[in-house]
């Protein structure tokens, strides 16, 4: 699995590269992390936009293309820095990397608390509008007085923080496979629904044939007049009764009172 790491402090040395640094090097057998800084990302600036920067589409880029992203927060003044925060607006203004990408959230401090405050704010920041991250939930990494966590090489001195961080990253592995998963369900049934659609059309002119021709055979009665005096009833296409038409008779004036004024044109029996 490819993930990539953001680094969301640009000091020079920083204690949450250092974190990250170790992640890589110790968990390389639960993921292929690559790293990657803020430190040429311009602050946000809706009026001059640098989204087709080399800063940013190059991080654009590598976020697209990895199954997962990492991010490592300070806490500055109880939220996250300028610079990952301009990021992550370039990122979701007029590009959109974040869209549905699953994020863990790790951060390492000076102080007692950690990064929990910054770590909040950023969960926030990721599942805004625009964004639309997909972050780990119910998992949070902080890494509270820093300065004395590493020792001489960049490793992490204490034993059970390391085996905290190995089991909170082995859960996002899962996390990252259980939405890739599906991920893929939806691809399916996307093209199954592209496949099954013609057939259907097909199907629905079918049915549609089929009623013009039932219409077609069913008629109400006729009554046609053939040329040799006759008239024939059919109901549905079946002669039932054919009998000859009663011409007008002539009659003179003494016989015509006796109908009492009825006119007599031609009759039909049905």
């Amino acid at each position: 699995m490819k993930l990539v790491g953001i680094v969301g402090s640009n000091s020079t040395k920083s204690y949450n590269r250092m974190l990250m640094k170790y992640i890589a090097v110790h968990f390389d057998n639960i993921a292929e992390l690559e790293i990657l800084d803020t430190n040429d990302v311009p602050l946000f600036n809706q009026s001059n936009n640098q989204t087709n920067s080399d800063a940013i589409q190059f991080l654009n880029k590598k976020i697209l293309a990895a199954d997962g992203v990492i991010i490592a927060t300070p806490e500055h003044n109880h939220t996250v820095p300028a610079n990952l925060k301009s990021l992550i607006e370039w990122l979701s203004f007029d590009i959109h990397p974040f869209e549905k990408k699953p994020v863990m959230i790790i951060g390492a401090s000076y102080f007692g608390q950690g990064t929990s405050r910054a770590q909040l704010h950023l969960r926030q920041i990721l599942e805004a509008p625009g964004v639309n991250a997909l972050t780990l939930p119910g998992n949070e990494f902080l890494l509270a007085n820093v300065r004395g966590s590493f020792d001489e090489h960049g490793d992490l001195k204490d034993e059970r923080t390391s085996d905290f961080l190995k089991s909170t990253l082995e859960k996002f592995v899962k996390f990252v496979s259980v939405i890739k998963a599906l991920d893929d369900v939806e691809d399916v049934s996307a093209d199954e629904k592209v496949t099954e659609s013609p057939a259907e059309e097909d199907e629905i002119d079918a049915m549609a044939s089929v009623s013009l021709d039932d219409e077609e055979e069913t008629t109400p009665a006729t009554k046609e007049v053939e040329d040799d005096g006759t008239a024939s009833v059919s109901i549905d296409d079946e002669e039932v009764e054919e009998k000859p038409v009663e011409k007008p008779v002539e009659t003179n004036s003494t016989e015509k009172s006796t109908e009492d004024d009825a006119t007599a044109s031609a009759s039909l029996d049905f």
